[in-house]
């Protein structure tokens, strides 16, 4: 299969709106579920803020990610989520980061939050999502014999 050739016009703003405003929302969550964990950590004292605890089980935020996943693909798969896709592309980064910001606490089943493979799985998904913002347009292109 030959790559197809990029438009020499093509606008970035609406080629690449759907990468970006996926990796966008990852890397917010990645920081603002860092931030939330410090301090937690430290003891600052904000009322709504803490671990949750449900009959005496920690829920990590990763369970809240896998959900949102479980959701987003089967909004996806069974329904017509075309006038949502904004909001698809915002919980999908959403839920990256919620699954990823933990990801050697389910790799390891080690409570320690902070773990040097969490940090590199956050690297690479992020990698990831900025490889595809260059592929974006060709997507459609290199999979169209597999849609409907």
């Amino acid at each position: 299969m030959q790559l197809p050739k990029l438009n020499k016009n093509f606008h970035l703003e609406t080629l690449r709106r759907k990468g970006i405003f996926t990796l966008t929302t990852y890397i917010l969550t990645l920081l603002l579920s860092r931030l939330i964990v410090f301090l937690i950590e430290q003891d600052v004292d904000i009322p709504f803020l803490g671990y949750n605890i449900v009959k005496g089980y920690h829920i990590h935020h990763f369970t809240y990610g896998i959900i949102l996943l479980v959701v987003i693909s089967f909004a996806t798969l069974f329904l017509n989520v075309t006038r949502f896709n904004r909001s698809l592309y915002f919980l999908y980064g959403l839920a990256l980061g919620l699954v990823f910001d933990e990801f050697g606490i389910w790799l390891k089943l080690d409570p320690t939050y902070n773990q040097t493979i969490s940090y590199i799985a956050c690297s690479v998904v992020a990698i990831f999502l900025v490889f595809t913002l260059f592929l974006e347009s060709w997507f459609p292109k290199i999979f169209e014999e597999y849609g409907e």
